[in-house]
């Protein structure tokens, strides 16, 4: 039998190499330690993790600081945040200093925020959820 290149000694097993299979009951859990960590060592007033959501609040600096932090730590965890999906949610934004890291973030206005998929304040964002609930037993 030809021993291929993909399979260690001919065995027909692939090895993990990195981090959890798909399926592995696991998988979860060893995601949520890493993070877990991370999460510690933040400065920000609210730190918040639910699996892959994570939520910052606290002062412009120690937020945007948390990021960089965050960003820095991808080389040891071996996570990285996906600024396409990333949001900065502020009232005013012209606050926001034009070199700040937090500027590739989608913005939301703080009528409209959500957390979870869920209303956090009054505004856009309740009214669209009460709307939707209402259709729905309809």
């Amino acid at each position: 039998m030809p021993v291929s290149p993909f399979w260690p000694m001919g065995t027909g097993k692939s090895l993990s190499r990195e981090g959890a299979q798909q399926g592995d009951p696991l998988g979860s859990l060893q995601f949520c330690k890493a993070l877990h960590h991370l999460l510690c060592d933040l400065q920000s007033t609210v730190k918040i993790g639910f699996m892959d959501d994570v939520t910052l609040s606290g002062s412009l600096q120690s937020v945007e600081q948390d990021v960089i932090t965050v960003m820095d730590a991808a080389s040891k965890t071996g996570l990285q945040l996906n600024t396409d999906k990333c949001e900065v949610i502020m009232e005013d934004f012209t606050g926001l200093p034009t070199s700040s890291v937090l500027n590739s973030f989608v913005r939301v206005e703080k009528a409209e925020v959500t957390l979870l998929g869920s209303p956090v304040l009054k505004g856009t964002a309740q009214d669209a959820a009460i709307s939707h609930k209402g259709d729905s037993l309809l």
